[in-house]
């Protein structure tokens, strides 16, 4: 399975706008809206993550908070050389709690992890990503992205399916 966003960049991440009313009451109904919203966007990513099927993720452009939730979910994560990374909820006074605290230390190891989730800052695909193993491939543009997607998955379609299930622990 390929994972791609369409247009300028592949995700900004949660919208704020939408969770803004929860977020900012203290309602006990409004806190455990919020609670439900975030249980199930936890449920979704480790849906991804859990998928029988290897999936690969192909990121152009930005890719911020709950996009970098995503992509530590999927088993194989392509980017174009624009593309830029951030767990940006630190910035904002937020915990990442989709998936990124658990899965990205184990992607990058402990101190790049560390660094990026207390910081918040930017990481881009050329200079950082790939460097420290969060992404496998770079590719020049959104076309050859791609293209590098559907190669890849057309190699892991040629093997055994019985692979998956060892590969996939």
């Amino acid at each position: 399975m390929v994972v791609r966003g369409e247009g300028k960049g592949f995700s900004a991440g949660i919208d704020l706008g939408a969770l803004a009313g929860l977020v900012q009451s203290t309602s006990v109904d409004a806190r455990e809206q919020l609670r439900f919203f975030i249980l199930q966007g936890q449920a979704s990513f480790t849906a991804v993550e859990l998928c029988r099927k290897p999936v690969i993720v192909a990121v152009h452009g930005f890719c911020i908070g709950g996009g970098v939730d995503l992509c530590c979910a999927c088993d194989i994560r392509l980017a174009t050389r624009d593309a830029v990374f951030s767990i940006r909820e630190t910035r904002m006074a937020m915990v990442a709690d989709l998936g990124t605290l658990q899965r990205m230390p184990n992607i990058i190891g402990e101190s790049w992890f560390r660094e990026l989730a207390l910081t918040g800052r930017d990481f881009s695909a050329e200079e950082e990503a790939l460097r420290m193993n969060f992404i496998t491939r770079l590719c020049d543009d959104a076309a050859s992205l791609v293209q590098e997607a559907r190669k890849l998955a057309s190699a892991i379609a040629a093997c055994s399916p019985s692979l998956f299930k060892g590969s996939k622990t």
